[in-house]
């Protein structure tokens, strides 16, 4: 059975690398293939939190909770 009105493309998932500390470091992702674009989209989205100039964590419980 098809989903009605649903628009099903494949999605890539590109796996970013992390440092020891679960970090994502800006230089890793555009090395992955991600522009700075699509990190800006991430943030924007709640998928990652900006720590600090170049530097990521994924958007995860306190780290949401903290922001706000």
């Amino acid at each position: 059975m098809e989903p009605r009105g649903a628009d099903l493309r494949p999605s890539a998932v590109i796996p970013i690398p992390t440092d020891r500390s679960g970090f994502i470091l800006r230089e890793h992702a555009v090395r992955a293939g991600l522009s700075d674009a699509d990190l800006d989209e991430a943030v924007t989205r709640d998928h990652l939190v900006c720590l600090g100039p170049g530097v990521f964590a994924l958007a995860v419980g306190y780290l949401l909770w903290s922001r706000r």
